[in-house]
Order: C-alpha cells, then sequence, then structure tokens
C-alpha cells in the first residue's frame, strides 16, 4: 500500500479552462484538463482524495483507488463530465473560463492544494514553473502531462527532430522514425502514465494502435518525449 499525500507532497500544476485546440481526451473530445504532480521521491495514492471546483461541495470528484503517481510524476484529469472513462480520469464538473476554484483535499479538513482564478484565454494553460514548486503563471503552450518549464514547443521540437512519429494523428497504425542507426530504446505510456509497451529498434518500427482507445499517449525514445494522439 502506497502512502497517501500530505498537505505539499501533491499540488495542482498546471490547467486549462478553455481548450479549443489543445489535446483530446480519449472520447476525441476538447475538455478542460487538470494536471497534479508529486513533489516527493516515492509513490503516492490518492484513493479517497477527491477533485472539485467548489469550497461547498469538496467530494465532487473522487480518486479511485487505482489513482498513483509516481515520483516527481505528473497527473491528468479532465473536468468534462463524463460519467466514467477508459484509461483516464474524468471529473464530473467543468472549469469556468471566466473564473472558478480547483481544491484538491481529503474532502474534510486536509486541503492538499487549491487555485483560484479569473478569466481565461483560449487555449493558454496557467500553471507552475518550476514543476511542483513554482508560481503560477499563464504559459505559452500547453503541457499537457510534460514539464512546464520547456522554454517553447519550438525549442522542444528543435530537440526532438531525429524522432519521427506519423501519421499524427493515427487511427490503426503508426510509424517511428529516427535517424538514428544505433538501437533505441522505445517507451509508450497513456495518460495515466502506464507503460503500454517497450521496445527496442534501429531507425524504423511501425506499431498497430488498432486497440488502443481514443486520447493522448507518450512516446519516449531515449531522453526525447512526443505526444502522440489517437483519434477515429
Amino acid at each position: 500500500m502506497f502512502p497517501h499525500p500530505e498537505k505539499g507532497e501533491v499540488v495542482i500544476n498546471e490547467f486549462l479552462a478553455e481548450n479549443t485546440s489543445d489535446v483530446r481526451n480519449e472520447f476525441n473530445m476538447l475538455a478542460d484538463w487538470v494536471e497534479l504532480y508529486n513533489n516527493t521521491d516515492h509513490i503516492i495514492c490518492l484513493d479517497d482524495y477527491y477533485l472539485s471546483d467548489t469550497y461547498s461541495d469538496r467530494t465532487l470528484f473522487s480518486f479511485p483507488a487505482s489513482a498513483t503517481l509516481s515520483p516527481h510524476g505528473f497527473l491528468a484529469v479532465w473536468a468534462d463530465e463524463v460519467l466514467q472513462g477508459v484509461n483516464q480520469l474524468h471529473a464530473n464538473f467543468n472549469l469556468n473560463k471566466n473564473g472558478d476554484h480547483i481544491i484538491l483535499s481529503d474532502g474534510r479538513a486536509l486541503v492538499l492544494d487549491s487555485i483560484g482564478f479569473s478569466d481565461q484565454s483560449k487555449d493558454q494553460s496557467t500553471g507552475r514553473c518550476s514543476d511542483g514548486l513554482g508560481n503560477f503563471v499563464a504559459l505559452k503552450y500547453p503541457s499537457y502531462l510534460l514539464s512546464n518549464c520547456i522554454v517553447g514547443i519550438d525549442d522542444l521540437d528543435k530537440e526532438s527532430m531525429s524522432l519521427l512519429i506519423y501519421p499524427n494523428p493515427a487511427m490503426d497504425q503508426v510509424t517511428l522514425k529516427t535517424d538514428q542507426t544505433l538501437i533505441q530504446h522505445l517507451s509508450i505510456s497513456n495518460g495515466l502514465g502506464v507503460v503500454l509497451m517497450e521496445a527496442k529498434f534501429d531507425n524504423l518500427l511501425q506499431i498497430s494502435t488498432l486497440t488502443w482507445p481514443n486520447g493522448v499517449y507518450f512516446v519516449s525514445c531515449n531522453s526525447l518525449t512526443k505526444k502522440l494522439i489517437i483519434n477515429r
């Protein structure tokens, strides 16, 4: 059994309250999302903890028993009012782009973290930099389940030019290609951080995604990480 968090150990790290062109959930919906961050060096369990957008009812969304956060890792919750998901977490409330609150608590006396915000701009997230500890600022680009402190998406793309993913969004198959001749280590995880597959390849690999639900995935190749979207 993993320990439950104390105040400051798990925090709200980023949120997007008006999503019109960023990542989509597993049902191909553009929706609000909240990202959490684990400040500790150990796995933390969020069973019986809650997320809400109102202090009058802190227990709107209850984390399932399977919800854990890896050390210095990210966890996302879609604020999309979807009652049940397959491989992602879905809260039963939306965020109000004109101003709202986000509260992470045990549903009673302990509030782990909270934030109140005013009007939000379209497709511009608000997050901490540094991750987990810094003040909330308007970020240049949303960074769903990635570090908030990368200078910009252009810089990230320059670092990632040796890893091509196509088509992206993908349907039933995706191809990975690098400009390297050495053996590469590949890892693909879903939005909950669960590793779906690991493999080694040289510079070209085709993967069947036929059984993967719609949603956002993360492809890590050596030190590079890029988003893969499945959208049928």
